[in-house]
């Protein structure tokens, strides 16, 4: 356990970065988290397991786990217009942060429920941009959690949820030779495909 004192303003990036035993933290509310300042650490997971414990249901299919936790980042979460937020932290502890925590975030969340998931970095309409490929039923998927979730809060919804390579190619760009090929359309929720 660590407990920081209200002096310390910032927890700078890998602070704590895989200390396997840390469990229990405790810092001001105003100490600004930095990038995966607690990235491998049990506390941070069990921020993780909270959130998926009570968004989703034992009982649920693999599907329907991956749909609520998209919904509670798209719902529950904004984007960081300040830019401070790029680590699943920001999400856990203040509901915030960019593309890169959404999809990092969503990551976490789906391997506790034993779906298998990759990080993608490519671009989106041009820009720097982050988000997940998902396996279910041995297919993958596109899922842009953070495009789901419009600026300002508002309109959440499954636009880029569960899309083929060829309808993600339309407004984002990432190497394909890096990832696997996404062409399932059994969950398809997404942009229309004409």
């Amino acid at each position: 356990s660590i407990v920081l004192p209200d002096s310390v303003q910032v927890v700078e990036t890998d602070a704590f970065a895989d200390c396997t035993t840390l469990k229990n933290v405790s810092f001001a509310e105003t100490t600004v988290i930095c990038y995966d300042a607690f990235d491998g650490t049990p506390w941070l997971t069990s921020l993780a397991q909270k959130v998926v414990d009570r968004v989703t249901d034992e009982n649920d299919t693999l599907f329907e786990k991956a749909v609520a936790i998209h919904d509670w980042l798209t719902e529950e979460c904004c984007y960081d217009l300040t830019y401070t937020y790029y680590a699943p932290e920001g999400m856990f502890l203040y509901n915030t942060g960019v593309c890169n925590a959404y999809a990092e975030s969503y990551q976490m969340m789906l391997e506790l429920v034993g779906i298998e998931v990759q990080f993608v970095t490519g671009t989106g309409n041009g820009g720097l941009h982050a988000w997940n490929l998902i396996k279910l039923d041995g297919d993958w998927y596109h899922v842009d959690c953070t495009w789901d979730d419009p600026v300002p809060d508002g309109g959440e919804n499954h636009q880029y949820c569960f899309i083929t390579d060829e309808v993600m190619a339309r407004d984002h760009w990432w190497d394909a030779s890096d990832y696997p090929a996404a062409t399932g359309t059994r969950y398809f929720q997404g942009k229309d495909t004409q």
